[in-house]
């Protein structure tokens, strides 16, 4: 790889050989003005391109304009990488790359210059091309500069010199020459940067443009991705669909359907229809619109290829349809929106602290639809919301449940589980005012038991794994098999670590769940005959989404499952659950990540002083060199959920890696999927604990690697991770630089104040109330110990953040900047509690990128390019 330096450069031709580059990633902290140049050694050239005139060319347009040269260069030549490349070409001794002249006796032709140029740190300059024949100049397929008049080849012939501001990645850069019939002169192009900013020594690496690029924010939000799969019913064809968010921040989706026999794509559809499986055979239901707000429901069937009708005239807005498995009819479920009328308008009585929510006061109730007429008849009423579970197999009941808040229960909601018969109305309860969810409920494929996922004390307790004395974490999910006629419950997972998310029965008679085991995702089958688990082996990392036919007749024990890791977007697996032999059919970002240059990730784990196992991986950069010290970003949430081994954009540790960081990830103690006892560690725990683990953590992580340079660490997380962003820097000064997303200051404030933070607190603090246990919300929260913080803080979030209000960060943004600390805020309009809007999303990113390349590596250029100070304030 040759390249240049940006930094202490002499200015001699013989500076800019060989050596000059530094090594990806070195950070120095040179304190003062330093202007540097470099010339671009190799790049690529196109063939020969023609561009003859159209017809008509010697006539000015409408606006009177001629067809000149810039209406030449205009000419798209679609895909540059797709161009007929003649190969490299390098610059002479005097720094030109030139390229034979492109001599046609009869039209004009383009030569297209193609190179690369990769900063590794942020620099703001100028990119001075010369070019004596007519060109424009790209960066990035954006246009930066051009030239519309034919110079004198020299030393500076026809200098453009368009400002930059380069972040650390790799940037194509295209120049597209024109030349005229009969011009002999030989195409060339000269490149020279100068740095007019940078306070740092920034190396500047010219790669071949073959290899993979570093990865950008770009590469990890727009890489396409399988998002849901189902299996048909008769177990020969998958149904899937795919995404990938566009470079306008707008979605895009299909889906696909495939012959399991040969994995063949059948059939490929836009997301117009929102197709999914009847219940029988292999057909996709979808609705038709039929006016304003009715809709026919359709069936296409894959084999046949035809369509057919099935009932027209029903509702379409805010409603949803299930059917009975014998396809006689269906169950909709329709959503009455509550509308403020007359004085409502102006102002507001809470009825309880769920009516913070706007959408609380819709309600859903059931209809039984018939599907020859497309009659409907109410099922619910009152004030509950009616949510369906399942319909039985032989479709004469239908399972729902009906929620309420009740406050004098510790999870401020209970259930009632009804069993109705759709066509008598006669209706059953199954539980009565139970203070745990049961609204994950399905039946078993004999009729005789409901698979229930709910609290590990749901059904008195009898799910409970717990030491004397600890307290169940609510959201470590447990499955159980409810007996209708006995009406008792069997904790099939007590003793199984792994917390459910989903669970399904199989047409098999085995129970299919999806889990979170420790820091993956994974798929397990329960065999209620053996009574044991027998992991299913996708062949992935982390395999979270699938689909297995539920149906008893002729069952195939095929399964579809999404299978991923952090260097891969879900991509769909399909196999034989029985033989456990499974295949990758669809693997849309295969193309999309082959461009990049991924890191690498290990498992490392430790023991605690209080003698557990804490779990953790780490993200190492690409082009690390032996003996080299690396500044270490540690991310963390804590906050029940581990943070898994999935490609997340959303928090990138490959992004940041790719900066040139080492990222270590910790599972701090109360983390699911580890077991209850672990889990059970985050009730009432609030940030002691956690900020135990992760302080030790850190510590023995950067004692066992010597490659992390442990005086430039940071610490970055968000919601409760934000919080523990905050608490951590009143704990220890272990940490240069600390960030926190919408983080929690002060408990009481959120407990009251958030969205669900009552509820949330209903298991991190289980039974404790401000005004009993000050230990807790005071002493625990970060604004109560502003000033034992010196970690420089920057605090972001969204300031339409229902959940944790972006009041949270104001209070310690206000507080710190009392105290002198050094602190920064920075909110983000219109946004919730995750930062949506791509445009948005890609300065939030950047903020947090160029807040530790402030403090890790001391190099601010970045944070000032994007928050300039204003001397005026």
């Amino acid at each position: 790889m040759s390249g240049w330096v940006l930094g202490d450069v002499p200015e001699d031709d013989e500076a800019k050989g060989e050596g000059a580059a530094a090594a990806c990633g070195e950070y120095r902290g040179v304190e003062k003005k330093q202007v540097s140049r470099w010339c671009v050694p190799s790049g690529q050239v196109s063939r020969v391109l023609p561009l003859p005139d159209p017809m008509f060319s010697e006539v000015d347009s409408v606006k009177g304009k001629a067809y000149d040269a810039a209406a030449r260069l205009s000419v798209p030549l679609g895909d540059v990488a797709k161009l007929p490349w003649t190969g490299r070409v390098t610059a002479g001794e005097d720094g030109w790359m030139r390229a034979e002249p492109c001599v046609s006796p009869f039209w004009p032709t383009v030569r297209v210059f193609r190179f690369f140029v990769e900063p590794s740190a942020f620099v703001e300059g100028k990119l001075e091309v010369a070019c004596p024949q007519v060109c424009r100049v790209y960066v990035d397929g954006k246009q930066v500069a051009e030239k519309l008049e034919r110079q004198s080849a020299g030393v500076k012939a026809g200098t453009m010199c368009p400002k930059v501001a380069w972040e650390r990645r790799r940037y194509e850069v295209v120049v597209k020459v024109l030349s005229m019939p009969w011009d002999w002169t030989a195409p060339s192009v000269k490149a020279d940067f100068v740095s007019v900013k940078s306070k740092q020594a920034v190396n500047v690496a010219f790669p071949d443009g073959y290899g993979r690029a570093p990865v950008t924010i770009e590469a990890l939000n727009e890489a396409p991705r399988v998002a849901w799969c189902s299996v048909s019913p008769n177990g020969e064809y998958v149904l899937s669909r795919v995404e990938r968010l566009l470079p306008d921040g707008k979605s895009q989706a299909s889906f696909e359907v495939r012959r399991v026999a040969d994995d063949a794509v059948v059939m490929v559809a836009d997301d117009a229809r929102r197709y999914r499986w009847m219940p029988r055979g292999a057909r996709l239901m979808f609705t038709a619109m039929q006016g304003e707000n009715e809709c026919a429901l359709k069936a296409y069937d894959v084999e046949k290829r035809a369509e057919e009708v099935l009932v027209e005239g029903v509702p379409f807005k805010d409603v949803s349809y299930a059917w009975a498995p014998d396809e006689s009819f269906l169950v909709a479920t329709v959503t009455e929106r509550f509308e403020e009328k007359g004085k409502e308008k102006d102002f507001k009585r809470f009825v309880n602290m769920a009516d913070r929510d706007p959408k609380w006061r819709d309600r859903s109730f059931l209809y039984l639809v018939d599907r020859d007429s497309g009659r409907m008849r109410r099922l619910t009423a009152g004030v509950g919301n009616a949510e369906l579970c399942d319909i039985s197999p032989d479709g004469s009941k239908v399972l729902f449940a009906v929620s309420r808040v009740d406050y004098s229960k510790r999870r401020y909601e209970v259930y009632d589980l009804w069993v109705m018969d759709p066509r008598s109305m006669a209706c059953e309860a199954l539980l009565r005012d139970v203070p745990f969810s049961v609204s994950s409920a399905s039946w078993s494929p004999d009729g005789r038991k409901l698979l229930v996922v709910s609290d590990a004390d749901a059904f008195g307790g009898v799910g409970l794994d717990l030491p004397e004395g600890y307290v169940a974490n609510g959201f470590d999910r447990q499955a159980f098999l409810f007996d209708v006629e006995s009406r008792q419950a069997e904790p099939i997972t007590r003793k199984f670590a792994p917390s459910v998310v989903s669970a399904v029965w199989g047409g098999d008679g085995r129970v299919y769940l999806g889990v979170v085991e420790g820091d993956v995702n994974a798929v397990y089958a329960y065999d209620p005959v053996s009574v044991s688990f027998s992991r299913v082996a996708v062949p992935d990392v982390s395999a979270g989404v699938f689909s297995v036919s539920r149906c008893r007749e002729g069952f195939r024990p095929v399964m579809a499952a999404l299978g991923q890791s952090m260097l891969s977007p879900s991509r769909l697996y399909v196999g034989d659950v029985s033989s456990g032999q499974f295949r990758c059919v669809s693997d849309p970002a295969a193309a999309h990540m082959a461009k990049w240059e991924l890191p690498k990730v290990e498992k490392w784990e430790f023991t605690n002083s209080e003698g557990s196992r804490i779990d953790g991986f780490y993200v190492l950069p690409a082009r690390m060199e032996e003996g080299r010290k690396y500044p270490m970003i540690t991310y963390f949430y804590g906050g029940t959920n581990p943070s898994k081994q999935v490609f997340n954009a959303h928090y990138p540790a490959l992004l940041y890696a790719a900066q040139g960081y080492v990222v270590y990830v910790p599972q701090p103690s109360g983390a699911v999927g580890y077991g209850q006892a672990f889990s059970a560690l985050h009730v009432n725990g609030w940030g002691k604990r956690n900020a135990q683990d992760i302080i030790e953590g850190v510590k023995r992580f950067c004692e066992e690697h010597a490659f992390v340079d442990a005086a430039h660490v940071g610490c970055i997380g968000a919601s409760y991770g934000g919080y523990m962003s905050m608490f951590l820097q009143s704990q220890t000064d272990l940490f240069a630089a600390a960030v926190s997303h919408a983080g929690i200051s002060d408990l009481s404030g959120y407990w009251g104040g958030g969205l669900w933070g009552y509820a949330y607190n209903a298991d991190a603090a289980a039974g404790s109330m401000p005004w009993s246990e000050n230990g807790l919300f005071v002493e625990q929260s970060p604004l109560y110990a502003a000033e034992k913080m010196n970690t420089p803080l920057l605090l972001v979030h969204g300031d339409a953040d229902r959940n944790v209000p972006v009041n949270e960060s104001m209070k310690m943004f206000t507080a710190l900047k009392l105290l002198g600390k050094p602190v920064e805020l920075v909110t983000f309009k219109g946004e919730d509690h995750f930062i949506l809007d791509y445009k948005r999303r890609k300065q939030w990113i950047k903020s947090h990128l160029a807040w530790f390349d402030r403090w890790l590596k001391e190099d601010a250029d970045w944070w000032n390019a994007l928050y300039p100070e204003k001397d005026s304030w």
